[in-house]
């Protein structure tokens, strides 16, 4: 294989890895569980100058339900919330005292922080998200494709000149790297899926009885309407 076409298959390969790291950061921010990688996005404007949520707040994950975000300086809360919203308006964010910080007496008031939750992932929100789990890895499997079909091309006129083995080689050389990015894309999205369908499956656990209950409740109510719309009937009638 000649240097042309290693640096062919470098270029492809760089490309695909960028397309499928593209795909798995995307996958990060279908947030499920609230994750400090969700907020690498974040940009707060300040003095309309933009920082990294890291340089104007402390993060912590307390729990697997909730992030905290501690300000650097309690001003520049509203600046942080604006951008942490315009990031991932489904959170909810509560802001609330800071059981950690000190206080300069018991009369002072508290140091707040901000604290994010991800809704949970009831039916419509399990749907929404793996529609877009789809459609992020449709995306990066076309884009893969088209770069391969594109590479191997390059390839291919690049191999002419050479024997008939070392242009199967070529050939199959780029093939299977391609399908090595293909598993990899694939193994993320299989896995955000799985992660989905086992937040849905615990949502149903929780929310269970519950739902049961509202619509017994609601068939109810629907035989009662009828039982007394038969009523009503049947005096107009006498």
């Amino acid at each position: 294989m000649t240097f042309q076409i290693l640096d062919i298959l470098n270029n492809m390969e760089s490309r695909l890895y960028g397309y499928c790291a593209l795909l798995s950061y995307r996958y990060m921010n279908i947030c499920v569980k609230p994750e400090p990688v969700s907020l690498l996005s974040a940009s707060v404007i300040i003095d309309d100058n933009p920082y990294e949520l890291e340089k104007v707040a402390k993060l912590a994950k307390p729990d697997d339900d909730s992030l905290q975000i501690i300000p650097m300086e309690q001003s520049l809360i509203p600046d942080i919330t604006k951008a942490i919203l315009l990031e991932h308006p489904e959170f909810k964010l509560d802001i609330v005292d800071d059981p950690s910080a000190k206080r300069e007496s018991d009369d002072a008031i508290a140091p707040k922080m901000i604290v994010l939750t991800v809704p949970p992932v009831d039916k419509d929100v399990k749907k929404s998200m793996l529609d877009l789990v789809n459609a992020l890895y449709q995306d990066c499997d076309k884009r893969m494709k088209l770069d391969f079909d594109v590479a191997a091309a390059k390839a291919g006129v690049a191999a002419i000149t050479l024997s008939e083995e070392t242009q199967k080689e070529t050939k199959k050389t780029f093939e299977d790297s391609y399908n090595n990015f293909v598993k990899q894309a694939e193994k993320y999205k299989e896995n955000k899926t799985e992660e989905i369908e086992e937040a849905y499956a615990r949502w149903c656990e929780e929310n269970g009885n519950n739902e049961k209950k509202e619509k017994e409740e609601k068939e109810a109510e629907n035989r009662d309407a009828a039982f007394k719309m038969a009523l009503d009937d049947t005096t107009l009638e006498n």
